[in-house]
């Protein structure tokens, strides 16, 4: 029963999408402040924007000067006039919120566990305090997937969100998802927040699919939902590996900008970039030299995530993705 209500609230996330819900995650994935990231508000890896006083003009001057930096995506920066904006007005669950945001894209997770933690207690708002949960499930899903998918669904609950949908449906075929651990659990019961329970008749990915998942979500590539499942798709992927095996990569996509999608080039570089390649290799995608480099191309890559049992005794299909040349 509770898979079936897991799944309903896929669909209810995945049917609609919130012109004001707030703005993380990997695959993830919105800021508080409204700007366009993958993370805050959904992840990102969202934030909302409440209307609240803004405690002063250097509250309000570093709260916009942050999310100047973040649209811009440079993280470190951004964490810095958020950092102010929350010294400016102590306690303020949206500066806390996206301190959340920031610091887990700047690498910071141990800051933005702290944050997110903070922006769920203070926030009375329920699409705040649902931005603050998906940050905190960016922040310690590598070590707590379970708490992490519990946080999502919690998100996702009080306030439907695509991406952080897209973001619930991938761990619920993750087998690893499925396992609680002690520091995860005591996490939920700190916030009062349902464990979720395990999701039976779910086969876990191919590893090379659950790879290309793991590489749209660190790119940004958005999933759009429908009716039992969701897909990710990018388009006219172009992937140049130099000779010292560094890459960079190319694609037109659904970008996650934090709740919403806005479809456009998007660029992929450092290790996201050279795991790609490697990727498309496996697919056994040929590459074609071109002076000291190698280009490997194909005309779409696609992923989809079923996430609705069609009745009490059926499985649902493993994620799937494919290369078309």
């Amino acid at each position: 029963m509770r898979a079936i209500l897991v799944a309903l609230i896929l669909v209810a996330g995945c049917s609609k999408k919130s012109n004001d819900a707030p703005k993380q995650t990997d695959p993830v994935p919105t800021t508080a402040s409204g700007s366009a990231t993958m993370g805050s508000g959904a992840g990102s890896d969202p934030v909302a924007k409440p209307d609240q006083p803004a405690g002063g003009s250097d509250y309000a001057d570093h709260m916009k000067k942050g999310d100047e930096l973040e649209t811009k995506r440079q993280w470190g920066d951004a964490l810095v006039e958020f950092e102010a904006a929350l010294k400016a007005k102590p306690d303020d669950p949206k500066a806390l919120a996206e301190i959340g945001f920031n610091a887990y894209k700047a690498g910071k997770l141990d800051r933005a566990k702290e944050a997110s933690e903070a922006a769920i207690t203070k926030a009375t708002d329920d699409k705040l305090k649902g931005s603050a949960m998906f940050n905190l499930g960016l922040a310690i899903e590598k070590d707590h997937p379970h708490a992490a998918e519990s946080l999502y669904a919690a998100s996702n609950k009080i306030r439907p969100n695509a991406a952080v949908a897209a973001r619930l449906a991938r761990l619920l075929s993750d087998p690893k998802a499925q396992k609680p651990t002690k520091d995860g659990d005591a996490l939920l019961a700190k916030l009062k927040i349902d464990p979720m329970q395990a999701v039976a008749g779910r086969k876990p990915p191919k590893p090379d699919d659950a790879e290309l998942e793991r590489i749209f979500d660190e790119a940004g590539v958005g999933w759009q939902g429908a009716t039992g499942k969701m897909v990710a798709v990018a388009d006219n992927v172009s992937c140049t590996e130099a000779k010292d095996k560094s890459a960079t990569c190319t694609m037109e996509a659904d970008i996650m900008k934090g709740d919403d999608l806005d479809h456009g080039k998007l660029d992929v570089t450092g290790d996201t970039a050279k795991r790609l390649v490697a990727n498309l290799v496996k697919r056994k995608i040929k590459g074609k030299k071109n002076g000291d480099s190698t280009v490997y191309a194909v005309a779409s890559l696609r992923c989809t995530s079923h996430n609705v049992e069609a009745g009490p005794d059926a499985k649902i299909p493993p994620d799937d993705c494919e290369a078309t040349p």
